[in-house]
Formats: C-alpha cells, sequence, structure tokens
C-alpha cells in the first residue's frame, strides 16, 4: 500500500474518481506529519503509474510512500 500525497482534500477526492475510470483501486486519507496534515490517496500495487496518469490530467504528485512510512 502506498500513499501518495496531493495538493489537497479536493485534489484526493478528484484523483480517487480519475484513478477509479483507469480501474486502479484508491481510498481517499489523510496523514499526520511534522509538516501537519497532508492529503492524499492509498493504492496499492504501481504508485509510479497512478502519478503518471494523475500528471497527464494536470494533477502533481508531491510525494509518494510507502506503506510504513504512510501514517
Amino acid at each position: 500500500m502506498y500513499f501518495i500525497v496531493l495538493q489537497s482534500s479536493t485534489a484526493a477526492q478528484k484523483a480517487k474518481r480519475l484513478l477509479g475510470g483507469y480501474k486502479i483501486s484508491s481510498s481517499v486519507g489523510k496523514i499526520s506529519t511534522k509538516k501537519g496534515c497532508r492529503f492524499g490517496i492509498y493504492v496499492s500495487g504501481h504508485p509510479d503509474k497512478a502519478c503518471r496518469l494523475l500528471s497527464l490530467n494536470g494533477m502533481n504528485c508531491i510525494e509518494i510512500r510507502n506503506g510504513g512510512d504512510a501514517g
């Protein structure tokens, strides 16, 4: 399970809908870091592919975190 950090909660909701169209299962989440709360989506499988699809649709993946580092 990977957590892809996005710019806002709204961006995470949009990303979930977008990836659903490509048959990539995801869920919206929020994690707390030293920098504050970060919003994004959890995906299993290929986070790089998910980020490429999001980038093609004008969304910016800020960071990809691995399962143990996600929360």
